[in-house]
């Protein structure tokens, strides 16, 4: 084997991960005896073989007798199991009629083998419905079998009361006899599954196939940009057994969930909503975020994970709902303004929060003014039952106060950020800070340690699988400034803070993060960035700096580059990102300029080429989408946190610089807003799980040369990261360690 991490080896040894309740996320046993006693039995005889173990696995058979089904493992050797536990003793069992079972005082028969068999059919065509892994007769090259565990009935106790056995049933003596179930479990032929052929097995019983676009289909060996991103459609898109445990959880507490971008935090928080729906449908529930941008893909994907869950059922949209931070006239209903209704507060615009509030505060800061007069109201109702807050890192402090106070007592607040995402700044807010305090004085929430049934209160997912490693640490390199001539604009000085983002440290040269001028060299393993890309690319060809001395020529460049790639490349016009930096003084020539060049070169008789978020926003409100077929996607920075393209194109990179920001902000405010810059280059860049093109217009060079010197570090075979530990009065924001917490 390559030692690729999208490879499974033969074996997983006994004592790997590789067990999961699937009803709580963790992998916590049962405390039922009889269902102890089966995963005990079947732990010992698939010890050797078996790659992962689901119990409570959702049941996603046709009908609707049951929510899950006990036990779903997956082993080389044995193909995949599905087992139901029934401990009903013989003397309960009053008459056995064909499929039915009739029990002593019960009104309703049982049917153990036609629910047991329905939840096979379930997992059968989750194989079945993934090309690789069936045959070409669309039947299921992985072997399921279905099981039922009659845990308080022997073979000969059957046989005295119901006469021959029925196939497909375990008896108590079966199961505790490891022989004798062994030879139960083998089947008849051998099983010659390939790793390839079990990868997309458990691909399929993590329920990726929602994620994955339909497209599975792809070149074994790509050459073409276009085969390249069909193949990372289907390498990237896959659930990992973290993302699974997370998604299934709901604890009846708050819990937050950090990562890195391009980590799956978008992916989880959907997995979880539509879930926590399917399960409560009862419930009010409420998935939101401060870009608009993702809405389309969170109404997708809960859409489809539901319709998983459901057996075909649409959500109910008026129990979950998706919610923009704030709502307006555009964007339809929001946070804010759903809560300050109910709250008997009349929900202002934007514009009305600034000739209130100051017409100089920025949308954060306004957001942040108006949860604050709801949550200082008094008078807030409680009206769901969870929330779920996707890109937390883009909301104030009293929108997190406010949610807390709308949500009911269990308080099921989930929220998910990136701590090095930030829209405004790399500070990253204390829980104390976001909540607020009880009347003692202490946190209002607590997220330190565990929760129920082994649940963490906090959740780290160190791995990005969007982004390739090399444009990854191309962006935290630019985004922190740490090649800028001059000081660093922020940086993180505590060797733990760099592990919450996935990397290592190397040794420090001439002291240690307290000295300051001492050299930090930072890397970052395959295991933490596991991209396809990084065995078929050359690292060099990921990121491109391309320099011109007019905008006019940087759009020209673009654009030809763009058309090279559609008529060339045979890339999809969908695929391909514009994200730009302009200020809004300059931003209007410059898009009517890039709009014009793109459909000059690339527009169809009837249709634009191009797709402006901003202007879908502002036309279709909360029913606009970030992508359309057939067209460029050209977006400002805030429409684009949570969503992807294979090629991104950063424009207008020289806005990052110092210089360029002093000019445009003259008074003190010019450093925080050199901050907001730098992070916006970091979520642009970030967006691309392929390619990515910096473009910029400064004749003076000034940022090409800070870029130059950061991808000499990071588009190597080895990339890494090397600074300078800044003087403790350094004019720039340092993150510290305990900011994370």
């Amino acid at each position: 084997m390559s030692g690729s991490p999208y490879e499974i080896p033969e074996r997983i040894e006994r004592g790997s991960q590789n067990f999961l309740n699937c009803r709580v996320g963790e992998a916590v046993r049962p405390e039922d005896e009889d269902h102890q006693f089966l995963l005990n039995n079947i732990e010992e005889v698939c010890s050797d073989t078996f790659l992962q173990l689901y119990y409570e696995y959702p049941d996603l058979g046709p009908r609707d007798d049951s929510d899950y089904v006990n036990v779903v493992a997956l082993s080389p050797e044995f193909g995949c199991l599905v087992i139901n536990v029934e401990s009903v003793p013989a003397s309960n069992i009053e008459e056995i009629r064909g499929p039915d079972w009739s029990l002593v005082n019960e009104p309703r028969a049982i049917r153990p083998l036609p629910v047991t068999g329905d939840a096979e059919l379930g997992v059968r065509r989750i194989f079945e419905n993934i090309p690789e892994t069936r045959n070409e007769q669309r039947q299921s090259i992985i072997p399921v079998r279905s099981y039922v565990a009659l845990t308080s009935i022997t073979r000969d106790e059957w046989a005295d009361e119901f006469g021959d056995p029925p196939n497909r049933v375990l008896f108590q003596d079966d199961i505790e006899n490891r022989e004798a179930f062994q030879d139960i479990l083998t089947p008849d032929e051998p099983i010659d599954l390939t790793d390839e052929n079990l990868r997309n097995a458990l691909a399929g019983l993590r329920l990726s196939d929602n994620i994955s676009g339909g497209q599975l289909n792809v070149a074994v060996e790509p050459e073409s940009k276009r085969e390249l991103l069909d193949f990372l459609d289907r390498r990237l898109k896959i659930l990992t057994d973290k993302q699974l445990k997370i998604g299934l959880q709901s604890p009846d507490s708050p819990q937050q969930i950090r990562g890195i971008a391009g980590s799956g935090k978008t992916v989880v928080m959907a997995f979880r909503a539509a879930k926590i729906h399917y399960d409560n449908p009862d419930w009010n529930v409420a998935v939101t975020f401060r870009t608009h941008g993702l809405h389309q893909i969170h109404q997708e994907l809960i859409t489809s994970f539901y319709d998983t869950f459901s057996g075909g059922d649409d959500p109910d949209w008026d129990k979950l709902q998706i919610l923009h931070g704030w709502g307006g006239s555009t964007v339809g209903d929001g946070m804010y303004s759903l809560v300050a209704q109910e709250a008997d507060i009349n929900p202002l615009s934007a514009d009305e929060a600034r000739r209130k509030f100051h017409r100089y505060l920025k949308t954060p800061q306004l957001l942040d003014r108006c949860c604050r007069e709801v949550c200082r109201s008094g008078d807030v109702p409680e009206i769901f039952d969870a929330i779920l807050i996707d890109e937390a890192q883009d909301l104030p402090q009293h929108f997190f106060r406010m949610c807390y106070l709308a949500v009911d007592d269990e308080k099921r607040i989930y929220w998910a950020y990136d701590e090095a995402q930030n829209l405004a700044t790399l500070e990253a807010q204390t829980v104390e800070e976001l909540f607020g305090t009880d009347p003692t004085g202490g946190p209002l929430v607590d997220v330190s340690g565990n929760l129920a049934n082994q649940i963490s209160a906090t959740h780290v997912m160190r791995k990005s699988f969007r982004t390739p490693r090399s444009v990854l640490m191309t962006a935290h390199g630019f985004g922190m400034g740490l090649y800028r001539d001059g000081p660093l604009i922020q940086t993180i000085t505590n060797q733990q803070g760099w592990d919450y983002l996935g990397y290592n440290v190397g040794e420090i040269e001439g002291g240690d993060f307290r000295t300051p001028g001492a050299q930090v060299t930072v890397t970052r393993s395959i295991e933490n960035s596991p991209h396809p890309l990084w065995e078929r690319q050359d690292p060099r060809e990921l990121v491109n700096i391309q320099w011109e001395d007019s905008w006019e020529d940087e759009v020209n460049w673009v654009v030809d580059d763009i058309k090279e790639l559609v008529e060339e490349e045979n890339v999809l016009p969908e695929e391909i990102l514009v994200a730009y930096i302009w200020p809004y003084d300059v931003r209007s020539d410059r898009l009517d300029y890039l709009e014009q060049r793109l459909d000059e070169e690339l527009a169809s008789e009837n249709s634009s080429a191009c797709h402006i978020v901003g202007e879908e926003v502002r036309r279709r409100g909360s029913n606009a989408t970030f992508k359309d077929e057939g067209k460029i996607t050209v977006s400002g920075i805030h429409y684009v946190g949570g969503n992807e393209a294979g090629v991104v194109y950063m424009m207008g990179a020289e806005f990052t610089g110092a210089e360029a920001t002093q000019e445009q902000y003259p008074d003190d405010s010019w450093r925080r807003n050199h901050v907001e810059a730098r992070n916006k280059a970091f979520v642009a860049m970030t967006r691309t799980k392929g390619w990515c093109r910096i473009t910029g217009s400064d004749p003076t060079h000034r940022i090409a040369g800070e870029l130059n010197r950061v991808i000499a570090d990071t588009l190597q075979e080895d990339p890494q990261l090397r600074f300078e530990i800044p003087p403790s009065d350094s004019p720039y924001k340092n993150m510290e360690p305990e900011r994370f917490d």
